[in-house]
């Protein structure tokens, strides 16, 4: 199939990303990002009890704490972790459900469909459900960069560093390397969104789904890597790995990331045939909400 010049024009990109990129949204999703990254653990005290990001970043350490584990590194680490996993299909992704529910809820999908073609209308949808989630998710972790060194003492406090560079590489490489795994995690996640709006309308199901489809997944890739390492099969342990989507977060070491992105590129190709597909079957009765 041929798509013609006129498809993507450039007045029809800027159109999108401005009906996607609200600013309300975009700061609602990344107060919300914030908030999961503060409710991390941050490290264990000699009593053995546990201290969040949060109370990290507002008290500050408790004990005498001399280690790594409060450096302003080793918290911008660990912080896209637990909770922040599970949210993120939902709060990367809020502006871009907004948007387009409201386009199909008040029939101005119509409108657009009578000037342009279903194929064109579906990429462009696509494209902006990619950038707004993986753009969401970096300037959050990018925030919550700056806010950790701001707070927190340097990692070089605590290692010397020949260990710094053995742990990490340099330190600029390693937050460029780990602020662009946020942003392909966040693609990969508007991909799941995304998936679920080329099947459903219904604004709830928009709003769960992705949750838990997500959290099903990566429980299942966790536990046949468990089950590869318990029978210490290496190799499988490593093609798993390639379907592992926070493996994304850590491109230093992860040789085949290009094979991870593929694989949620490949759910935004699903997810638009499918949508082209309702489009086409219900485009006559203009029933898209």
């Amino acid at each position: 199939m041929v798509l013609n010049s006129s498809i993507f024009t450039m007045s029809k990109i800027k159109k999108e990303l401005k009906l996607t990129f609200g600013l309300k949204y975009i700061f609602i999703s990344v107060l919300c990002m914030l908030i999961l990254f503060m409710t991390g653990e941050a490290y264990i005290d000699n009593d053995l009890k546990s201290h969040s990001i949060g109370e990290l970043l507002l008290l500050g350490c408790k004990d005498i704490y001399r280690t790594n584990r409060t450096s302003s590194l080793y918290i911008f680490d660990v912080a896209f972790s637990n909770w922040v996993f599970v949210f993120v299909p939902i709060f990367s992704c809020i502006g871009f459900i907004i948007a387009f529910h409201s386009e199909r809820e008040s029939g101005y999908i119509r409108n657009v469909l009578m000037r342009e073609k279903n194929i064109s209308y579906v990429i462009l949808k696509a494209v902006s459900c990619a950038l707004y989630s993986g753009t969401v998710c970096v300037l959050s972790y990018a925030i919550f960069a700056l806010i950790c060194k701001m707070s927190l003492q340097p990692i070089s406090r605590y290692l010397n560093d020949a260990n710094i560079k053995m742990l990490y590489g340099t330190i600029s490489s390693y937050y460029v390397l780990r602020l662009l795994g946020a942003f392909l995690y966040g693609m990969y996640c508007g991909a799941l969104t995304f998936l679920v709006m080329s099947v459903f309308n219904d604004k709830y199901i928009l709003l769960t789904f992705p949750i838990m489809i997500n959290y099903l997944y990566d429980m299942t890739i966790t536990k046949m890597q468990k089950k590869a390492l318990g029978s210490q099969n290496h190799k499988f342990f490593e093609k798993i790995e390639i379907f592992n989507m926070k493996s994304l977060l850590t491109l230093r070491n992860n040789k085949n990331w290009w094979c991870t992105c593929a694989l949620f590129v490949l759910v935004y190709l699903i997810a638009i045939v499918i949508m082209i597909i309702n489009i086409k079957t219900r485009r006559d009765s203009g029933d898209y909400s």
